[in-house]
């Protein structure tokens, strides 16, 4: 399975089959990491880019792109939003990161931790184990004894890089969202089926390849059905290079 976004015709994309969190459903990280390039420039991606999921994008089948250097949107065959990127600034800003020991502590722990949650989702893109390293993020995170934080050590596989050895955007994005879930569920009170509604991120340096990085994340708050998480990837010193801001919501309960 390939990883790279495939041009479709006239103006569509094609996410890669496989790319997916909820079955048949396409990955949202990586989903918004593919608009936020096309909606923002450089100096843009640093300050912060916003990206709105409105509906369902599968994988494996040609999705319509909008695109005109300020904004960016996937649609359905009828035009309406399916998932829509602008430029809009991140408001938070990323606590200190555990160091790599905790994180590569932490990932230790996930499956023994998480066990029953993911049993559905091994093959999750972001955080599934069963995926092997070419094919899935494998971010692994767990709570960080005597901090509020979820975190995991990740070595992205060298083949996702880059001729610069520089991760693309939509695999960068994808490695943020689904610590922000865990952050939700475990440190909030978010229900274990939430979704992504909304991601923003800053880039400030580039995510490398086959080197090993420290992502972590938190909850920031919640209420009824809606919880906000942050998460950021920083190097194995310490360095911030992406932080990022997500909004999860809740199922609706049955009546």
């Amino acid at each position: 399975m390939t990883l790279q976004v495939v041009e479709g015709e006239a103006g569509s994309v094609v996410i890669p089959a496989g790319v997916e969190g909820y079955h048949g459903v396409a990955f949202g990280g990586y989903v918004a990491g593919l608009l936020a390039v096309r909606a923002a420039g450089a100096d843009e991606a640093a300050a912060g880019v916003g990206v709105d999921f409105r509906g369902i994008v599968k994988p494996g089948v040609p999705v319509p792109l909008r695109a005109d250097g300020a904004s960016a949107a996937l649609t359905d065959d009828d035009g309406a939003v399916l998932v829509a990127a602008a430029p809009r600034p991140v408001q938070v800003e990323a606590p200190a990161a555990p160091g790599i020991e905790e994180a590569r502590s932490a990932s230790g722990r996930y499956l023994v931790e998480r066990r029953g949650v993911i049993a559905d989702y091994t093959e999750c893109f972001g955080c599934g184990p069963d995926l092997p390293p070419e094919r899935g993020i494998r971010v692994f995170p767990a709570r960080v004894p005597g901090r509020e934080l979820i975190a995991a050590a990740w070595t992205p596989h060298p083949s996702m890089g880059g001729e610069d050895g520089a991760l693309p955007p939509e695999l960068v994005w994808s490695a943020l969202d689904c610590p922000a879930g865990w952050a939700v569920r475990v440190l909030g009170a978010a229900d274990d089926m939430s979704v992504t509604a909304a991601l923003d991120a800053a880039v400030l340096a580039p995510v490398r390849a086959g080197v090993e990085h420290v992502v972590y994340s938190w909850s920031i708050d919640g209420a009824g059905r809606k919880h906000r998480g942050g998460s950021a990837i920083a190097t194995a010193d310490g360095e911030v290079c992406v932080v990022s801001e997500s909004l999860w919501i809740d199922p609706r309960q049955p009546v």
